[in-house]
């Protein structure tokens, strides 16, 4: 084989390698981007699960405040009844 045949399959087997590499590295961006999104997404859920607590317990901090002040206002009316 010449210098040059030699060079061109050299030359080939380096391309193919590096061919190879992008390959694996574009599967691996894949796989990295496949995680964010679910990462992205599981956060996203627990944003809305959290405003749903705080929005149930505001409400019951709510019913509990309106729950004595009627409480209070029937006590005051039997003491100054």
């Amino acid at each position: 084989m010449s210098n040059a045949a030699c060079e061109r399959a050299e030359l080939r087997a380096a391309l193919a390698a590096a061919e190879a590499r992008v390959e694996a590295a574009e599967s691996e961006l894949e796989q990295a981007r496949a995680t964010v999104t679910c990462s992205e997404a599981m956060t996203q859920e627990l944003k809305l699960e959290v405003a749903s607590i705080f929005f149930v317990c505001d409400i019951e901090t709510q019913r509990s405040f309106v729950t004595l002040n009627s409480l209070n206002t029937v006590n005051d009316s039997f003491r100054n009844g």
